[in-house]
């Protein structure tokens, strides 16, 4: 955060910054919140939650005390630092001008059901406003926004350029380059779900007249066959690389022509997979003849670009209230979307499913022996997630020892999931203060209260905690992204 930010829009949370562990939870009255950066004005804004009012924020000094006061204005053609930009039934949005330092510390005074609270926050990651990409800055680079129209891939490349440069595709002498890559659903624009699981750039080879591509695969176990078609054959990949413990797999295949768009099929967990493979041929990076494939990085000459995979596009959650939260879910590679195009953020999710996100967020990497009684029915892409949320102690059986995959979770075991996570201390004698408390069952009791009491879950409206019902796709998102926000 102390990087200069460049010009763009981005996605940016709002981290509590309190010392008290009573202290509001900032789930419970914002949404989320951008940033746009201008000729180095940075206009923050915030949408917060349906019946909350923001009236005062204050910039603290580094010792609490009081920088500035900024008051809003309920008009969009007032002046000053704040203003509202919207009063809907969802929730205002409020738009005010942030500091020079993005590490500032802010008070906000709100108002939510005719209580007066303070909730004091920061802002945390920040992700450039983008269905394509999700950006990690090098500590060297200042963070910059993705330029989708020159540059699908994400890639940064420092400031200065490679001394090789890009290369034209009809010059390319016999070498190594990087070269960036995108992955659709055959005859369309859409991103594949194949996409998440490949880490850009590739590197390409060239020897005489041969061409030979360098893929790395994440998420390696759920990916089994992989095969591209050359001259109307389809071929299986060659494997060249394996790393199971970070779970990566290093591929290689033939191409004709940059070009020319390459046919591939997959078989993800359960599903085969067929897509279309794009160079971008305009952009091809010369690089040293020992570069390899390093997690995401291939050195080039003179610089070390960094990169993230392209996300894939989810066409279903446009202006849903959980969209920024699965689109830097799915930047994080945390969540896939279905073949389709959609990622049904309303639709429940089963325990296995929970498992493998979890599994993904927390980076487990050591599993252990299966025991469940009903073992065959767990499927192949969640065996080995399954195997590392028991072996950290995060899932156990029912009393009939059976895990159950395909049952929806429901919200009392994920609250149990997350604070068994968190290592969170359990007071059974602790109240979770929910309107339908007392249907909370009495296993998970001290969990939920103990992750309501550390702002890591809330409720649904009027304040229920609804201790029964089945976990959205959604929810389970936000929840894992919050455990996240605390465990770094």
């Amino acid at each position: 955060m102390t990087k200069p930010v460049k010009d763009g829009q981005y996605h940016v949370s709002l981290a509590p910054r309190s010392d008290d562990p009573a202290a509001p939870p900032v789930i419970d009255y914002i949404v989320e919140s951008r940033l746009n950066v201008q000729n180095g004005k940075k206009l923050a804004t915030v949408k917060l939650k349906s019946g909350v009012t923001l009236y005062e924020i204050l910039l603290l000094n580094a010792d609490g005390t009081t920088n500035k006061v900024i008051t809003p204005t309920y008009s969009a053609k007032a002046s000053g630092l704040v203003r509202v930009l919207a009063d809907e039934p969802a929730g205002q949005t409020v738009q005010f001008e942030a500091a020079d330092d993005l590490t500032a510390t802010y008070a906000f005074g709100v108002v939510k059901d005719g209580q007066d609270a303070t909730i004091k926050v920061g802002f945390g990651a920040i992700e450039p406003v983008t269905s394509v990409s999700v950006i990690t800055p090098t500590p060297d680079e200042p963070i910059a926004p993705v330029d989708s129209g020159s540059n699908d891939s994400g890639i940064i490349y420092p400031v200065g350029g490679s001394s090789g440069g890009a290369a034209a595709i009809s010059t390319l002498q016999d070498g190594k380059y990087s070269v960036n890559y995108a992955i659709h659903n055959v005859g369309t624009d859409q991103k594949s779900i194949l996409q998440n699981y490949v880490v850009t750039p590739a590197l390409l080879t060239v020897s005489g007249n041969k061409k030979v591509v360098s893929v790395r695969l994440k998420q390696s176990n759920e990916i089994g066959s992989l095969k591209t078609e050359l001259n109307g054959a389809w071929t299986d990949v060659k494997v060249i690389a394996e790393d199971q413990k970070n779970n990566t797999r290093d591929v290689q295949f033939e191409i004709k022509d940059l070009s020319s768009k390459l046919k591939i099929s997959a078989k993800i967990n359960s599903d085969e997979i067929q897509a279309e493979i794009s160079f971008d041929a305009k952009n091809v990076q010369k690089v040293s003849d020992d570069a390899q494939l390093t997690g995401g990085q291939t050195t080039a000459e003179g610089q070390t670009p960094e990169s993230k995979p392209t996300v894939q596009v989810l066409k279903d959650i446009e202006n849903h209230w959980a969209q920024a939260l699965i689109e830097r879910a799915a930047g994080l590679g945390i969540v896939n979307g279905y073949e389709d195009g959609t990622f049904r953020p309303d639709g429940e999710i089963s325990r296995a499913e929970f498992t493998v996100l979890i599994s993904r967020a927390l980076q487990l990497d050591k599993g252990g022996e299966l025991n469940f009684a009903d073992l065959d029915k767990v499927p192949d892409w969640a065996k080995s997630h399954l195997e590392k949320a028991v072996a950290a102690g995060l899932i156990t059986s029912y009393e009939d020892h059976t895990f159950r995959p395909e049952r929806s979770i429901s919200r009392s075991e994920i609250a149990v999931i997350i604070a068994r996570a968190l290592e969170l201390p359990l007071d059974e004698a602790a109240t979770a203060a929910f309107a339908d408390a007392e249907q909370i069952p009495d296993w998970a009791y001290a969990h939920v209260a103990a992750a309501s009491k550390k702002g890591i879950i809330n409720g649904r409206d009027n304040h229920i905690f609804a201790p029964h019902a089945n976990a959205t796709r959604a929810e389970a998102v936000k929840l894992i992204l919050s455990l996240l926000d605390e465990v770094k």
